[in-house]
């Protein structure tokens, strides 16, 4: 994965903040946010062998709470 993708992931989080307004949703969403930074800005992290398992495992996280509805209050 390509720090621009990374950044992208992360653009995506700040998007979703903008309408989430529940606090766990929030929290996890800025934390997300945060990792996809950090590893944008740590490629030799991002592309470690042992650390594909997790990226796809918030990959997975990120698609999950991409699919859930905002809800607006």
């Amino acid at each position: 994965m390509g720090k621009s993708d990374l950044l992208a992931h992360a653009a995506e989080c700040e998007r979703a903040l903008q309408l989430v307004t529940e606090a766990e949703h929030r929290d996890v969403l800025q934390r997300l946010r945060s990792v996809w930074l950090s590893l944008a800005r740590e490629q030799s992290l991002a592309r470690d062998p042992e650390m594909q398992e997790d990226i796809a495992a918030l990959q997975q996280l990120h698609a999950e709470l991409a699919s859930v509805q905002p809800t607006l209050h």
